[in-house]
């Protein structure tokens, strides 16, 4: 493992200079800390709850309808959106969605009441316009969702890459076009099996969750908002998704089911994709 390192170092600095390897290494630094922390952050989580503890990159299989939230702003999320936008442009995004990052948070289980800032997922924006286009036959151009990237960029912002709005109008809906096309065509993939598009990468880029203390979806606002809003528009049945935190009510939930069977307390849970690992 060194030596493979070691070469892709040298491979770094001779093809690409030594400012390149400089900022390749922080990233690698960056990530395996990461990574290191989120082993630890997981390894704590394993003692406390036993066997009753999910492996932190096991998919669930869900229906995308039983997302019904998407995350807001809390004092227990780790990123912002109001925080990160500059003040011109905070009027062209839902600036009270927040997330847990994925990378730092995996696995946890957290108290609090994180869970109850939610807002129902009929009121995503990117979702609404989806929707208006797909199920209405609206033009792209009149839906609120394009409008608002229209006006990043007419501010002088990029918008998904894009800092015209011709380049945004013929490549990003083009985009928006082929996903829907192919998952109405071929149905759902996971990261794994779409290894031909170059927007996709790993595991972590699979539609993220959280789950709260009552079993509730809530959507965690950093991978996969245009796939979950297409599987729900194409009324696909099952699609995979990983959970980043679960509420620690909702992991007390599953330690119980896990050591006294299910019972009759909680038979109208037996169909959660959050418990099949146990039940089975």
């Amino acid at each position: 493992m060194v030596t493979y390192y070691a070469k892709r170092a040298f491979e770094t600095l001779r093809e690409e200079g030594a400012v390149e390897l400089t900022k390749a290494s922080n990233r690698f630094l960056s990530r395996r800390s990461r990574q290191l922390l989120l082993s630890v952050k997981n390894n704590y989580q394993q003692r406390k709850w036993g066997e009753s503890y999910p492996d932190p990159y096991r998919l669930i299989y869900a229906n995308p309808e039983e997302v019904e939230y998407y995350l807001l702003s809390s004092d227990k999320t780790d990123y912002h959106y109001a925080k990160e936008l500059e003040n011109d442009v905070r009027d062209l995004y839902q600036a009270d969605k927040a997330r847990f990052r994925r990378r730092v948070n995996l696995g946890r289980v957290i108290g609090g009441d994180w869970d109850k800032h939610k807002r129902e997922w009929e009121n995503h924006d990117l979702f609404r316009s989806l929707k208006s286009v797909y199920k209405e036959d609206e033009q792209w151009e009149n839906t609120d969702f394009i409008q608002l990237c229209l006006n990043r960029i007419e501010r002088g912002y990029d918008s998904y890459g894009y800092s015209t709005k011709d380049d945004f109008l013929e490549n990003r809906t083009a985009y928006i076009d082929r996903l829907y096309n192919d998952m109405k065509e071929n149905g759902y993939k996971t990261q794994e099996e779409a290894e031909d598009d170059h927007r996709n990468k790993d595991i972590l880029h699979e539609v993220t969750v959280n789950i709260g203390r009552h079993g509730e979806l809530i959507y965690n606002n950093e991978t996969g908002q245009h796939r979950l809003s297409l599987a729900k528009i194409l009324d696909i049945q099952k699609i995979p998704m990983l959970v980043v935190v679960r509420h620690k009510q909702w992991q007390e939930i599953r330690n119980e089911i896990y050591n006294n069977g299910l019972s009759e307390e909680y038979e109208a849970l037996r169909n959660h994709p959050d418990l099949q690992d146990i039940l089975d």
